[in-house]
């Protein structure tokens, strides 16, 4: 069997955070590692494998897929993560490299500043409350977040006017805070408006609908009502 002298010098892990929400059972990592430019010419693919234990022999390892070698490519590739676990994880990486007869190197060391925790860990729902303000014909949007989520990047509103929704998003950029006052259209009024919050984090979990408000949106009430009597 043919020996092999390939070394993968180093290996390291960045996170790419996306702030629009994602499946929180998914994540975005870039991998970049580093091979002996001697040793290039003879590969194939490379292969990559994961662990949330370093414990594990590497035969039990995750393999994460093949990474194909093309002359010229950056020694950098985007791969995607899935949660085992919904919860902030521990995961440790290595690869081998891998010639066109299927011969495979020893494993690499795992990844620098190992290992690279990821957070699959969605925030609680919003607690959410609305007023409706009959002379400003606004609604006033409270809600509270849990104190344990502390990382919340994007906080969005949403309406409709059937209870459960499908609701469309008020303010699409996302960046609205609480309490946020929503101008009702005259469209909307004499009906029912009905509200729910979205969190996500600075990873990209998202949380669940947060309860449902209702508001019924009620034509003006007269007001500073004057009479004036003209004599004859």
């Amino acid at each position: 069997m043919k020996k092999f002298k390939w070394t993968i010098l180093f290996f390291t892990i960045f996170m790419v955070f996306v702030l629009t929400p994602s499946y929180a059972a998914d994540k975005n990592l870039t991998i970049e590692w580093e091979q002996a430019a001697d040793d290039l010419p003879t590969i194939d693919h490379w292969q990559l494998f994961s662990s949330t234990s370093v414990e594990l022999s590497f035969e039990q390892w995750k393999d994460e897929g093949a990474i194909p070698y093309v002359p010229e490519m950056p020694l950098t590739v985007p791969i995607i993560i899935t949660a085992p676990d919904g919860q902030e994880t521990s995961f440790w990486f290595k690869m081998t490299a891998v010639d066109a007869d299927g011969n495979s190197s020893v494993p690499s060391e795992i990844q620098e500043n190992a290992p690279t925790v990821i957070d699959f860990k969605a925030p609680m729902p919003a607690v959410l409350s609305a007023s409706y303000n009959n002379q400003t014909k606004t609604v006033t949007l409270n809600w509270t977040v849990s104190p344990d989520d502390t990382d919340i990047a994007i906080q969005k509103l949403y309406k409709s006017s059937t209870a459960g929704g499908p609701y469309a998003e008020i303010a699409g950029d996302g960046a609205v805070q609480s309490p946020y006052d929503y101008i009702v259209q005259p469209s909307d009024s004499g009906k029912w408006m009905y509200f729910v919050v979205v969190l996500t984090d600075n990873d990209g979990n998202f949380s669940e609908n947060s309860n449902e408000v209702a508001v019924k949106l009620s034509m003006g009430v007269p007001f500073n009502v004057r009479v004036t009597v003209f004599s004859q």
